[in-house]
């Protein structure tokens, strides 16, 4: 579930086209330090709570699994019972976090959109008609009529 939440906001993002120019000014003064400071916070926590957990003694799950009939069950028993309103908060959460992704990235647009009949009279006007080499090809032209370069 969390994985696929995660998935429709990465596309979300990649559908409205953050660039990365839009990056590099900083809107807030001090905003880099601030979240400098707060992956800092973050990574000492993290790091505490993982040393905790790895270094006081494991109790095992015997109980827990005999008492809600394994780990599946009981996860689902936490989750819809005793966690639900922190479940549905969270989801809220998320779809807000997407909703505000589109509206921060979303551009209204400043011209027309092309046809496609512009852009096909477009490309034959223009100076290169069939496709150009792909990057990292030792070659200045893709006709078959020009000798390749010698490496």
């Amino acid at each position: 579930y969390t994985g696929a939440i995660m998935m429709l906001f990465l596309f979300v993002v990649m559908l409205v086209g953050v660039t990365a120019a839009d990056s590099l000014k900083e809107t807030l003064k001090g905003q880099r330090w601030l979240a400098l400071g707060c992956a800092l916070g973050f990574g000492i926590l993290l790091i505490a709570g993982i040393g905790n957990a790895s270094l006081s003694t494991f109790n095992g799950l015997g109980a827990a699994n005999a008492a809600h009939g394994g780990n599946i069950e009981g996860l689902a028993n936490l989750i819809f019972t005793k966690y639900v309103f922190a479940f549905e908060i969270t989801g809220a959460l998320l779809i807000t976090a997407t909703v505000g992704a589109m509206v921060l990235t979303h551009r209204e647009r400043t011209e027309r959109a092309k046809t496609q009949r512009e852009m096909s009279q477009e490309r034959v006007r223009g100076k290169h008609l069939p496709p150009l080499p792909a990057p990292g090809v030792y070659a200045r032209h893709n006709a078959v009529d020009i000798p390749g370069l010698l490496p």
